[in-house]
């Protein structure tokens, strides 16, 4: 492994949706406790509540984006039920 791959961070921020965290590459550490990434570029600063070896932050930015796959499916799957719920209520008196 090359020496710059070795030394990447990646940065992880709380977020206001789920799976409440966003992630990414570390580009440059700031003397505040703030980092900027190469997915938002620089003069974007971003204050990380986890900075971990990069392979450690892909893996969990890789199960974060796998729960994030299951809730939308789950979230499918309830919608549906509960359409089809409201469907036959309506049936039931005769709302087309």
């Amino acid at each position: 492994m090359d020496n710059n791959k070795k030394n990447k961070q990646m940065a992880f921020w709380r977020h206001d949706q789920y799976p409440y965290l966003l992630c990414g590459t570390v580009t440059k550490t700031l003397s505040n406790d703030y980092v900027e990434t190469k997915e938002y570029g620089a003069g974007t600063t971003i204050k990380p509540c986890l900075i971990l070896p990069f392979e450690k932050g892909c893996e969990l930015r890789n199960e974060l984006q796998e729960l994030q796959i299951g809730r939308n499916i789950a979230i499918i799957a309830v919608n549906l039920d509960w359409n089809n719920k409201l469907n036959d209520v309506k049936k039931d008196f005769g709302i087309v």
